[in-house]
């Protein structure tokens, strides 16, 4: 069936005439006739309208105020948003990145102000990697670009804004860390700057790659290394993902190692690339920890999961979580959410008495009723 043409300017809206009419590319006139578009004469009240509004912007005559109605195409107010948005480089790239590949597919053309909260959850519903729906989290993080958007055009209520169901495949899976025994296999299957880098993520539970890899050698002390400043998105951010710098305890044995790297007495960064600059990314460091893992024939897990098994060591050998926590540059709520379990094999050598507490004085009272009390209720019966 050939789609039918309406003349210029004006098209069906819910089967009625709506003239829109653009101005150096934005949208300055949308009006919806309530007539029917299938009668000549719908159409020839869209032409007239379309018509005078036309004389009027071509000769400067103001529009009406009820006739003016500001809309705006997704991908012209998501540009202007990007545009205005503040923030850090790599939150800007986030944020374009997800409007580019969720929304734009989706929403491009239409206008901004006609997109309902019913259109946007059938996009989330529909949105899959290699034929898996994505995560509850990666639906939230796209929205948040999107709820930006409408609150720059002052679209109330936002049709963005709503909130997720949970669903059972929401729920966090514990963390599969590593034991003592595994730890030690593979740290004696690594060398050199791979032995030093992945000492400091599982001995000082440092975020994985960007705060290792910006590390230089004026951020250790000795004992402590200063953690002020990561890499993202291949550049040098002078700030923490947290925005809180912090000192980090460096274990005895993390140190000898450290003490015996060569790059120390280059007075740069501890781990320097063939150019003598710093790592933009961990792909070197990673391949290793691949191979450590297949060479010690131990089950694989990312390199994050050092971050958390220095958690559960903090935990277990008694660390207070307020400590903990800033030790990993983590909020104490966030730390207590995230690492309360222990590691059974971390905790075995532990006291159990350590939970015992000091115990309640209780004084014993009789259970026999006082003689006085007896005679007092016999006394009431022979009455």
């Amino acid at each position: 069936m050939v789609e039918r043409r309406w003349p210029i300017c004006i098209d069906e809206h819910r089967g009625k005439p709506r003239v829109r009419i653009r101005k150096n590319g934005k949208l300055v006139f949308n009006q919806t006739l309530n007539v029917n578009i299938n009668t000549k004469s719908g159409i020839a009240k869209a032409i007239k309208l379309r018509d005078e509004v036309k004389h009027r912007l071509k000769f400067g005559i103001a529009l009406n105020q009820e006739e003016i109605t500001q809309v705006h195409l997704f991908h012209i107010a998501a540009q202007e948003y990007l545009d205005d948005l503040g923030g850090s480089y790599s939150s800007h790239l986030d944020y374009e990145s997800s409007i580019n590949s969720w929304w734009m597919p989706a929403f491009g053309n239409h206008l901004a102000e006609e997109i309902t909260t019913k259109e946007i959850k059938k996009v989330l519903d529909a949105r899959q990697v290699a034929g898996r729906k994505v995560s509850r989290k990666r639906k939230k993080n796209a929205l948040i670009p999107l709820r930006g958007i409408f609150n720059h055009l002052g679209i109330k209520p936002n049709p963005a804004d709503f909130h997720l169901k949970k669903s059972d495949k929401d729920q966090k899976t514990p963390v599969d860390r590593y034991l003592p025994e595994e730890r030690s296999r593979l740290l004696s299957a690594l060398k050199d700057e791979h032995l030093v880098y992945f000492a400091i993520l599982l001995g000082c539970g440092l975020r994985p790659a960007g705060e290792v890899l910006a590390l230089q050698w004026k951020d250790y002390n000795g004992k402590q290394l200063h953690v002020s400043k990561t890499i993202t998105r291949r550049r040098i951010k002078y700030s923490t993902k947290t925005y809180v710098s912090r000192k980090v305890a460096v274990p005895t044995w993390v140190q000898e190692l450290l003490n015996e790297h060569p790059t120390r007495f280059k007075n740069s960064y501890i781990f320097l690339n063939k150019f003598d600059s710093f790592y933009c990314d961990a792909d070197n460091f990673n391949k290793a920890w691949k191979r450590a893992h297949t060479v010690t024939d131990t089950a694989y897990r990312i390199p994050y999961t050092c971050r958390h098994t220095r958690a559960a060591e903090l935990l277990s050998i008694g660390i207070a979580p307020a400590e903990a926590a800033k030790q990993l540059g983590h909020s104490l709520q966030m730390f207590l959410a995230t690492y309360s379990e222990f590691i059974d094999e971390y905790c075995s050598e532990q006291d159990p008495l350590r939970f015992e507490g000091i115990a309640p004085q209780i004084q014993k009272v009789s259970q026999k009723c006082p003689k006085n009390k007896i005679a007092s209720i016999e006394s009431k019966k022979d009455h």
